[in-house]
């Protein structure tokens, strides 16, 4: 029975050795500040005693080639509060640093550095730490991509990083980069991500951009790294180099004295990352795809659900994307059948809101008839490259109650002054709203109240009661007296005119519809603002069937290009047919 119970009580006491050893191991912790310096960079080996009274002698057998500079040894303290069990505890913790370099390159191993504290040796682990011939460079540029194999169209995020090193300064404002060898390959645009720790932006890209900013160490020597992102779309499946890129910038010296001192301009050149492009499949692409890639969410609000015929609607359409999802142009309503064939619809960019990756798309739109009985659900497809297939985005379906009584508003039919024309039971009646007097002449072609071209009088509304007859009828009369200038322009000057708007600096599907509009309306004697894409091709139509034709092919193409994402539809193209198109129609189109 003696032998079992020595047994366990050496046992007892190995097991409190260890427990004591260990906590002392972690009561002193001897490390070296640093991994990598420069030749001659001193780094910092540091000894932390907590409750500790006294750290004695420190000793180090240092390799050749490095120095330990004992006259640069510091000691410091700090005290520590603590409340345990209602009771206040306070202990003190002390600190060595022994600075040492090393003279020339390699990597050095310190071995087990010793220290004695209130009496009792402790010894490190083995501590390394490697030295490097010091980097003259002042300016480092460096890119990095999120995603090495994207699809066709997927944004992906692109990192560009420059560092200068600590004690010189680079002006902002003379920060100039080279994007031409990406911008051959990829659409490139700023990124929506917000920096950590934004300091200001600069220019990229002529939009100013945010500036993470941060404090790294690069080749043993401490450098302050300005970043931001750019988001990048391949155009086109295939092996892919996003750069390279260059940047040239002003540097100074920086000290507390002298923040503009030595100025000089430096450059520097970041290698190209290489992408491996997929192709989106063609299995399954949706006719109305428009080369979005992401995932999409989509919802529609109106302002009102019960109104006349050719009353406005003001109809908005939220629209939110996943992180690493293709930003949204405003999608062509107007082009979409449900749409065209029940609604007169007109964007209204100028109250179009980006928030982040939420867009928020405004449109007016109209009821063309009584038989309207909803809004029909607007539909976006895309591709998504998680599930690898294309997928929708749709709205709810929002009910209308319409009138049959048809009002007609500025776009087409209320002129300048305020006079409105309003059809009641088969019967026209130009009622004068409030306002100054109207200062254009009414004019109504057919069924449908398009106004045509200010007159250069103005509009005179005078209104005859007549009295009560026979059994108390009476007749309210209304009559717009106006004269009026010959409202057509010339087929030169509408010529001119539509040629100027094709060579202006819009996409090509918005100036080729300007155009057409512009060369119809001056031939006709119509206002081109007020022109739909049926007037226009109506218009060509009564000229001749095959300009009916030609003009219906051309503005076909034009929503093509805007919203059904047919890659084969270019903006050069649709400018060149356009030409050739409005050389007919002011040859041909007469009011």
């Amino acid at each position: 029975m003696v032998m079992p119970t020595v047994v366990r009580m050496v046992a007892i006491v190995v097991v409190l050795a260890a427990w004591c050893q260990a906590a002392g191991a972690q009561r002193v912790r001897i490390m070296l500040e640093a991994d990598s310096v420069t030749v001659g960079e001193q780094v910092d080996l540091v000894i932390v005693a907590e409750d500790a009274r006294r750290i004695g002698d420190v000793r180090i057998d240092p390799p050749a080639g490095v120095s330990v500079v004992w006259g640069g040894m510091r000691d410091g303290r700090s005290f520590r509060t603590r409340i345990v069990n209602g009771r206040r505890q306070q202990s003190l913790t002390l600190q060595r640093s022994v600075p040492v370099f090393a003279d020339r390159p390699g990597t050095f191993d310190l071995g087990r550095v010793s220290v004695e504290v209130d009496g009792e040796a402790f010894e490190s682990d083995g501590l390394r730490f490697t030295a490097v011939e010091p980097d003259n460079k002042e300016l480092r540029l460096r890119v990095q991509v999120s995603d090495e194999t994207p699809f066709v169209g997927e944004p992906v995020e692109m990192t560009v990083g420059f560092s200068v090193p600590q004690g010189v300064s680079i002006d902002a404002d003379s920060i100039s980069f080279n994007f031409a060898e990406l911008t051959s390959v990829f659409d490139v645009e700023t990124s929506d991500h917000v920096p950590r720790n934004n300091l200001g932006d600069i220019s990229v890209l002529g939009v100013r951009t945010p500036v993470d900013r941060l404090v790294e160490r690069i080749n043993g020597r401490p450098h302050t790294t300005f970043s931001f992102r750019l988001t990048l779309k391949a155009r086109e499946a295939g092996a892919m180099r996003a750069g390279p890129v260059s940047l040239r910038a002003r540097l100074t010296d920086a000290s507390r004295w002298n923040t503009h001192g030595n100025p000089r301009f430096r450059s520097a050149t970041a290698n190209a990352a290489r992408l491996d492009v997929r192709a989106l499949p063609s299995v399954g692409r949706p006719r109305t795809f428009s080369g979005l890639v992401g995932r999409y969410a989509v919802e529609a609000e109106v302002d009102r659900t019960s109104v006349s015929v050719g009353e406005p609607i003001k109809l908005r359409l939220r629209l939110e994307r996943g992180e690493g999802s293709s930003r949204v142009p405003q999608p062509s309503l107007g082009s979409v059948e449900p749409f065209r064939e029940r609604f007169r619809v007109e964007a209204l960019p100028e109250e179009r809101l980006e928030q982040g990756r939420r867009s928020l798309f405004t449109y007016q739109i109209r009821p063309l008839n009584g038989d309207v009985e909803a809004i029909p659900p607007i539909e976006i497809s895309y591709f998504d490259p998680v599930l690898e297939s294309y997928e929708f985005a749709r709205t709810d379906a929002i009910p209308l109650a319409v009138e049959s009584t048809r009002v007609v508003g500025l776009s087409d039919g209320e002129i300048g002054g305020g006079v409105r024309i309003r059809r009641l039971g088969g019967e026209a009646l130009a009622e004068s709203l409030p306002g100054p007097e109207a200062d254009a002449a009414v004019a109504l072609r057919n069924d449908r109240f398009v106004l045509r071209e200010q007159a250069s009088r103005a509009v005179v509304v005078a209104s005859v009661v007549v009295p009560p007859v026979g059994a108390g009828v009476s007749w309210a009369f209304a009559a717009v007296l106006a004269a009026r200038r010959d409202g057509r322009a010339s087929a030169k000057g509408a010529r001119a005119e539509a040629l100027r708007v094709l060579g202006g600096d819009d996409a090509g599907s918005g100036r080729v519809f300007v155009a057409v509009a512009t060369a119809v309306g001056r031939c006709t004697g119509r206002e081109p603002a007020a022109m739909t894409s049926e007037d226009c091709i109506a218009a060509a139509g009564e000229a001749s069937e095959e300009l009916g034709h030609a003009v219906r092919g051309l503005l076909e193409d034009c929503d093509a290009a805007r919203y059904s994402g047919e890659g084969h539809v270019t903006d050069e193209r649709l400018v060149e047919r356009a030409r050739g198109v409005v050389e007919r129609i002011t040859a041909e189109v007469r009011g």
